[in-house]
């Protein structure tokens, strides 16, 4: 009995470091898509905010890399409308998940894609 309760304990601890894990890879991603955006390399950052999007994440990391990808379309200036409808559709999300650093970062981005594309019709999406 106590080998079964010793191996339970250990396969608990052990997928919980797994989590921990993935956690940080996830957010050493994240850094080094900024990074890339950074320094204007979008194809490569797009690629690889693409496969962090189709990865199983948590709640919050899966709203950075949302964001990340409006900022992305921001970037490349081809057109706010798309980035304002990734922004618009994660803001109530990441209200409720209660992250108040990205809630930030998404109502300065939307306020500048207003501004880039003057068209203050889009108000009403």
């Amino acid at each position: 009995m106590k080998l079964l309760y010793r191996l339970l304990v250990f396969c608990l601890l052990l997928s919980g470091y797994i989590v921990v894990a993935q956690d940080i890879s996830v957010a050493e991603e994240i850094k080094k898509i900024d990074s890339l955006i950074e320094n204007y390399q979008f194809e490569l950052a797009q690629k690889k905010t693409d496969s962090l999007y189709k990865t199983k994440t948590g709640k919050s990391q899966f709203l950075e890399v949302r964001f990340r990808q409006a900022l992305l379309l921001d970037k490349q200036e081809e057109s706010s409308v798309e980035s304002l409808k990734v922004l618009l559709s994660i803001i109530d999300d990441s209200e409720n998940a209660g992250l108040h650093s990205l809630s930030c970062r998404i109502y300065l981005l939307t306020a500048l894609a207003y501004e880039k594309s003057q068209n203050f019709e889009l108000t009403n999406l």
